[in-house]
């Protein structure tokens, strides 16, 4: 990936400036360089954003006609996928209100138009509700009914988090899955509560509160029930900050915040809401408030007025953002793991704090890489084992070279961090 290409085509999508030297910049990128880049920008969930800055500004000649080209395939091809999502999105819905399922759509197509204009320019990968667990036997039957088959339940047996569900042909996930193309399979996520408060330490509502405050809303003719907006954006928030603790984010989620608090600099009625809504949880209220100055250190943006919380910025989380959070959000997949310097911050108990960083630091856990898959074929068995060692391996590289950046940057990061609290206890 070329680092210099991820910087401009970033820059090319802030709020606050001009585009112009941005797009004098992406000019200089040869068809060598932003093949090397096609798949952080991929990953990254912004290519179809960035094709459509473009497109505003009239300046798509600015990259080679073998890249303009395909990212126009990209956009065709995701748009196809957007519209059989919607199909399904709406057999789903509608069988949930027939059968009085309790729910609210989640993520996806609730976030347009005000965290992004154009479902067709979003990397959408699956479809998300929250539904109580008293109705859940009714959601499920619904979504069998379309075609669906339960694949996997995360938490406790008797009280899952969540429970995934997938459709279409099975196949062995491959590492240069298409994103664009309509789905050979399917998933549908269900979900018990807004944020599994235990497992991540950040407290929340409970689910029926939520419930009380979604509203009924419509996209593209498809009527269904959506979050309030306050628990939307705190959603959206606590699940951008549980990508940044698992060491890597989409940038996209960070451009999709940026146009949300753009669209909302200035709606002093919304953020005083807001902020009575995130109250006195100081953990929520540094999760949101982190998360945020990411969004507009990397994209650019305006704090309103009264601030995004009723708590301060914590000094050692917005140190952290000015000295890493630009490079961090631009690193390839599987990402850096310099979030990890926060983990004090978050987690208050020693022994707790100490057990997840050994776990990030040296995971034990392989990943899994033969879900979903048919009756294997001897051939194929082969070529997984040899795909598994060639992963394996590559894992242990990565994980190598980021305990040594990590021992590089801690003494560095602690110096910072001392100096940062010396200034604030003298001014």
């Amino acid at each position: 990936m070329n680092r210099r290409l991820a910087r401009a085509v970033v820059d090319c999508l802030r709020f606050d400036s001009s585009a112009a030297p941005a797009l004098d910049r992406i000019a200089r990128f040869g068809e060598r360089d932003w093949k090397t880049s096609y798949r952080w920008l991929d990953d990254s969930g912004l290519v179809l954003y960035f094709l459509h800055r473009l497109t505003e500004l009239q300046a798509e000649n600015v990259l080679p006609a073998c890249v303009r080209d395909r990212f126009k395939d990209n956009l065709e091809k995701n748009r196809l996928r957007v519209a059989e999502m919607a199909k399904e999105f709406g057999a789903l819905t509608g069988g949930f209100e027939e059968a009085g399922v309790q729910y609210v759509a989640e993520k996806g197509f609730t976030l347009v138009p005000e965290y992004c204009s154009d479902a067709g320019l979003r990397l959408q990968l699956d479809l998300d509700f929250l539904v109580s667990r008293a109705t859940v036997e009714q959601a499920q039957a619904v979504i069998r009914s379309i075609g669906y088959f339960q694949a996997e339940a995360s938490g406790p047996p008797d009280r899952p988090w969540e429970i995934g569900f997938r459709a279409g042909q099975l196949r062995r996930p491959t590492g240069n899955e298409d994103y664009y193309r309509p789905p050979d399979q399917r998933s549908v996520e269900l979900h018990f509560d807004l944020w599994e408060s235990d497992r991540e330490g950040v407290e929340e509502g409970s689910p029926e509160e939520v419930f009380g405050r979604s509203v009924s809303r419509s996209w593209n003719g498809i009527p269904y029930r959506a979050l309030g907006d306050e628990d939307a954006l705190i959603q959206k928030a606590l699940h951008t900050f549980k990508d940044i603790k698992g060491c890597w984010c989409r940038p996209s989620l960070f451009l999709e915040i940026a146009s949300f608090l753009r669209n909302r600099s200035v709606d002093d009625t919304f953020w005083a809401r807001f902020r009575d809504r995130v109250g006195d949880r100081a953990m929520l209220a540094d999760s949101v408030n982190f998360t945020f100055s990411m969004a507009l250190n990397l994209l650019g943006g305006t704090v309103p007025a009264g601030g995004w919380t009723n708590q301060p910025p914590n000094p050692a989380l917005s140190l952290w953002v000015q000295r890493y959070g630009s490079d961090w959000a631009l690193a390839d997949y599987p990402g850096s793991k310099l979030p990890l310097l926060l983990y004090p911050q978050f987690i208050q108990s020693r022994s707790l704090c100490r057990k997840a960083l050994t776990t990030k630091l040296f995971p034990r856990r392989s990943p899994g890489l033969l879900a979903f898959t048919e009756t294997p074929q001897p051939w194929s068995l082969g070529a997984a084992r040899r795909r598994r060692w060639g992963i394996l391996v590559g894992r242990a590289n990565y994980h190598g070279v980021e305990l040594l950046r990590l021992c590089w940057h801690y003494p560095r990061w602690r110096r910072a961090l001392s100096r940062s609290e010396g200034a604030e206890a003298t001014a």
